[in-house]
């Protein structure tokens, strides 16, 4: 499809394992525009030390100074672990296990604000479709980001929780295939260390019993998540939509874009 220049940007929110990567990817495909998933961002940026001297280490600098204006009592510690270089060459942040674990969750997403005010400043998600985690719209500095009046149209995904508990353990078993071959990068962070913990403390080698448990869990996590989250979303939303595990993508993709077409006709030009 050729390229269209469009005056809104979607911006898909969710919880984790509502669809938003996929369905960011369907949409685009269709507007004939390019996706920028931060997950892999996060991941990338958490690695680069403090004293790199490669432009994006301004994102591990900045959030530092953040840290020691915000959490003081922290700050010793983390530019400690910014500094110490793997024979990767990361430092010890790329880890989000050991990062939430020492850190906490409220400083591990600082880290993201400030990846994502970097990126947004840098152009990097111009004119593209942005790819979000479930938890960056949650925090003011990023809604301000992704605000209306910078163009874009949040939709909510309000995903039903089987199609979410599915996608949530299709992760997790793909994260520990990743394991398998030597590759620690880290998919749903915090839902894996869960699943992994409940999975220990059954300590039953039985198939059907660990997939029991894994639903059970991820339909804890989902339901807690939406209790902490779905009214920040609806409020942030400005269009929701609804998948299930019976209605394919595409399906739901062909509905987002006959909607978006709908609301947006004539303002597009190619």
């Amino acid at each position: 499809m050729m390229s269209q220049k469009i005056s809104y940007r979607p911006l898909f929110i969710g919880l984790p394992g509502s669809g938003k990567t996929t369905i960011s990817t369907l949409v685009a495909n269709h507007l004939g525009i390019k996706v920028v998933s931060t997950d892999p961002l996060f991941r990338y940026f958490r690695a680069i030390p403090s004293i790199s001297d490669i432009p994006e280490s301004t994102v591990m600098r900045h959030f530092l100074m953040r840290v020691q204006e915000d959490h003081p009592h922290k700050y010793s510690e983390l530019v400690q672990d910014s500094e110490v270089v793997d024979k990767q060459g990361r430092c010890a942040l790329h880890d989000g296990g050991y990062f939430r674990r020492q850190y906490g969750e409220s400083i591990f997403r600082l880290f993201e604000i400030e990846m994502l005010k970097y990126l947004d400043e840098s152009g990097e998600l111009s004119d593209k479709i942005v790819d979000l985690s479930g938890s960056a719209p949650l925090y003011e500095e990023n809604a301000a980001i992704f605000s209306p009046e910078r163009g874009y149209l949040a939709i909510l995904l309000d995903a039903d929780h089987n199609l979410i508990c599915q996608n949530l353990i299709k992760d997790y078993e793909a994260y520990l295939s990743q394991r398998e071959t030597g590759i620690e990068n880290s998919i749903r962070g915090a839902y894996e260390m869960c699943f992994t913990e409940a999975l220990r403390l059954a300590d039953n080698d039985s198939k059907n019993q660990r997939d029991v448990i894994l639903h059970r869990e991820a339909l804890s996590m989902t339901q807690k998540a939406a209790e902490d989250r779905m009214s920040k979303y609806n409020a942030f939303a400005k269009l929701t939509f609804y998948p299930t595990s019976e209605k394919p993508p595409e399906e739901l993709v062909k509905e987002i874009s006959a909607k978006l077409d709908e609301m947006f006709f004539g303002e597009r030009s190619v």
